[in-house]
């Protein structure tokens, strides 16, 4: 499981990797409740930039139900790859925002280390 003890971890994670293809995450909390989210692939355009939605199917405290739209912009760079995050749908909920990109900064960090362990091959 990718995550941390402390915060939370990604026990479930599935997808159907193609334009109108679904996805599917659960994440386990510390105190072991699962909270599922899921989405559509919008745009793919290999090997540059990933569009999906993303809607949480139970009722998220700052967010709801509500979906969003999220990108993953990827560019080659000297040492690897660089990868952006771009999470947008948070008009007029700015207390979602600041708590997804806090989550956002927590998921990368775990990614990063993933990586520098060699769990992760370079494509």
């Amino acid at each position: 499981m990718v995550g941390s003890a402390g915060t939370y971890r990604m026990a479930d994670w599935s997808a159907d990797l193609r334009v109108g293809g679904r996805w599917t995450v659960v994440v386990r909390t510390v105190d072991g409740s699962d909270l599922p989210a899921s989405g559509e692939f919008l745009e793919i355009e290999a090997p540059r930039r990933i569009v999906q939605t993303r809607a949480y199917a139970w009722d998220h405290p700052t967010l709801g139900r509500r979906q969003t739209t999220v990108a993953w912009l990827l560019q080659p760079i000297a040492r690897g790859t660089r990868l952006t995050i771009c999470h947008g749908g948070f008009a007029g909920r700015s207390d979602a925002a600041a708590e997804h990109a806090e989550g956002w900064g927590w998921v990368l960090a775990w990614l990063q280390a993933y990586v520098a362990a060699g769990r992760l091959a370079a494509a």
